[in-house]
């Protein structure tokens, strides 16, 4: 059985592209130097966080900055990415940014930069993106996941051309919500051998999901064996709860997905969005992430679950900004 995946996301996104630009206001500027970015921020009082981690990893968070700089209180909503695109941009057209600071995927801080909600910021705990609008924070590697009660290490695909084993048939699992695992397919195949190879993966009858949480509730149940196109840090999140599945060792070159932090151009606190987007990149912040399990960009950082970094493959602003492109192309592949 092939369950069809929702069209919400690919709707959002080709609105937002063809919206007009909306205009910011006037970047503040900075009266301050970034050490001193704490007591400017008293006097903001608080600031507004926009994110889509998790609820539990946004309690670790705020609980250390807040613990770090009393005084300047985290409000923090959190909603999913699609959900957060939607809420900044209905904001801006009313002519006020209730948010500060947003923290996503890469992919949704292009589009909101492409309408001019951010304001420049270069912190110098961590160097910016190109322009300066936004700030990597972590990464998630496009990830293979198995039921080891029904496999053991070696016999799960550790090469992405393994995947069209026969053995597999009616026995995989493709999560529709990452579509930038196209990309990734597309780009180490090459555009011909990897359109070719996605459709044979298609024609091996995969169980189809939008999200992790539904995909690895059905590898754990056994109704798949194996899962792909999945983020790493989401996998993690179930082994960490004791099921029984596992990560792929995967041998092929690693297609890595970025999540960034900006500062709103209309930001209310402006100096404690600062200090918080200094916070998440600094080395304290980093390790706090790491200890949440995610891949942080500091290489100076210890993570729980090391990759080889030479064998990342970043996910660039090209590939992001043809993510509805390959949304689309995932639900034509593997719906039926």
């Amino acid at each position: 059985m092939v369950l069809r995946a929702s069209s919400k996301r690919l709707i959002l996104l080709l609105f937002v592209l063809h919206l007009p630009v909306l205009s910011a206001a006037p970047l503040r500027p900075a009266n301050v130097f970034a050490s001193n970015w704490y007591e400017a921020a008293k006097s903001d009082k608080q600031v507004v966080w926009y994110t889509s981690l998790n609820v539990a990893d946004n309690e670790k968070i705020t609980a250390a900055f807040s613990k770090k700089y009393p005084g300047v209180e985290m409000n923090v909503n959190r909603q999913s990415a699609n959900s957060i695109l939607q809420k900044i941009l209905t904001e801006r057209r009313a002519g006020k940014d209730i948010a500060d600071v947003v923290l996503v995927g890469a992919e949704y801080l292009d589009l909101l930069q492409k309408q001019g909600i951010f304001q420049k910021y270069n912190s110098n705990e961590w160097k910016a993106e190109k322009g300066d609008f936004w700030t990597a924070t972590y990464m998630s590697v496009h990830s293979i996941a198995f039921n080891k009660n029904l496999l053991a290490a070696d016999a799960a695909p550790r090469r992405y051309q393994d995947l069209l084993q026969e053995r597999w048939r009616d026995k995989l699992a493709v999560n529709l919500g990452n579509p930038t695992w196209i990309y990734s397919m597309l780009d180490f195949f090459g555009k011909d051998k990897g359109s070719e190879f996605l459709k044979k993966l298609a024609a091996l009858n995969p169980r189809a999901y939008r999200g992790t949480t539904l995909l690895m509730q059905s590898v754990i149940a056994g109704d798949a064996e194996v899962g792909v196109a999945l983020n790493h840090d989401g996998v993690i999140a179930f082994i960490n709860k004791k099921a029984p599945v596992a990560l792929s060792s995967i041998q092929d070159p690693l297609y890595v997905d970025m999540h960034g932090i900006g500062i709103l151009g209309n930001a209310q606190h402006s100096n404690a969005a600062r200090l918080l987007v200094d916070f998440i990149v600094s080395k304290e912040g980093q390790t706090i992430l790491a200890e949440l399990d995610k891949t942080t960009v500091r290489d100076d950082v210890p993570v729980k679950y090391q990759f080889d970094r030479k064998n990342f493959r970043i996910v660039g602003p090209e590939a992001r900004a043809r993510v509805e492109e390959y949304d689309k192309m995932m639900v034509e592949l593997f719906t039926k």
